[in-house]
């Protein structure tokens, strides 16, 4: 399958076209390496109009009130958005915190407002307005009748998701369930999305359409295999038209200075011991011993005598 979007105006980019090798010329001029991911969507405006937008501007005819797609994948969970300034839909630029799988800020972001999305302060309702922080929910679709297969990224506001509908027309929540209770797949049919006309607001509608053609369905499944595919229901509007840097591509790893840590030396405390000095014992006489009597005391005893 191929994601490219053809380039001729007299010719559309047919599924298998062979591709010729460089020729003399090709080897003469600078190489360049081919676009290994191009950022495309669909946008609708507040005329009730569908535009088809490629790396930010817009290419084609605006498509007049309906527009009939095949969904090929989403996100199961409902992604979160947070603008420091109000959005415009005509200008879009990065959130300033974000979510894809609603459930904490993307890495990326530049200003978390919490460390979780259950917690933030912007996920409180405000008496009379709606929450801060946005539910988003892009999926990636392919227009009926391309042959190409090309996948596009289609955002939604909550008004879109929970809107109630009828009969067969409904908010994209309830359009969801209403196919599986009726034993159909988004990715088995073709939808046909269209504008809420009573509100001054963009806001859609969803209604089935018809089943998917054999050929269809060979190109969803080939379309769901492809990583750009991928890339397309995780990142944000501005992420898609190019305005910052795609949050997949590859960022080289920062590997964080290793400062080896410093143990104190620990010197063992040198004991000394000091013997305690002990009076030799005194011999006492004994009983049979005859005791030596002084010399001196000998002598006088002798003079006495004489």
């Amino acid at each position: 399958m191929s994601n490219d979007v053809s380039i001729f105006t007299d010719q559309p980019l047919v599924e298998g076209a062979v591709k010729r090798q460089g020729g003399k010329l090709s080897e003469k001029l600078p190489a360049h390496e081919p676009k290994q991911y191009t950022g495309r969507r669909i946008k609708g405006n507040r005329n009730h109009t569908f535009e088809k937008i490629i790396e930010g501007k817009q290419v084609g005819n605006p498509v007049s009130k309906e527009l009939n797609v095949i969904i090929v994948d989403m996100m199961v969970p409902i992604s979160r958005e947070f603008y420091l300034d109000p959005f415009d839909a005509d200008n879009p630029k990065v959130a300033d915190c974000f979510s894809a799988e609603g459930d904490k800020p993307d890495p990326s972001a530049n200003s978390p407002q919490a460390s979780n999305c259950a917690s933030c302060p912007n996920n409180i309702k405000i008496e009379g307005r709606s929450k801060p922080c946005k539910f988003k929910r892009k999926i990636a679709l392919m227009l009926e009748n391309d042959p190409s297969g090309t996948v596009y990224q289609f955002a939604m506001s909550a008004a879109s998701l929970f809107g109630k509908g009828e009969g067969t027309v409904h908010g994209y929540e309830q359009y969801l369930k209403f196919l599986a209770v009726n034993g159909q797949s988004p990715d088995h049919v073709v939808t046909t999305m269209l504008f809420d006309e009573k509100v001054d607001y963009v806001k859609y509608w969803f209604r089935p359409s018809r089943a998917t053609t054999d050929e269809e369905h060979a190109l969803v499944l080939a379309a769901q295999d492809d990583p750009d595919t991928e890339r397309l229901i995780r990142t944000t509007v501005a992420h898609t038209d190019g305005l910052v840097p795609s949050l997949t591509q590859e960022i080289p790893e920062v590997v964080p200075e290793v400062v080896p840590e410093v143990v104190p030396e620990v010197v063992p405390e040198v004991v000394v011991e000091v013997e305690e000095a002990i009076d030799e014992p005194k011999k006492r006489a004994s009983k049979d011993e005859p005791v030596e009597e002084d010399s001196l005391s000998s002598v006088i005893d002798e003079w006495g005598a004489d």
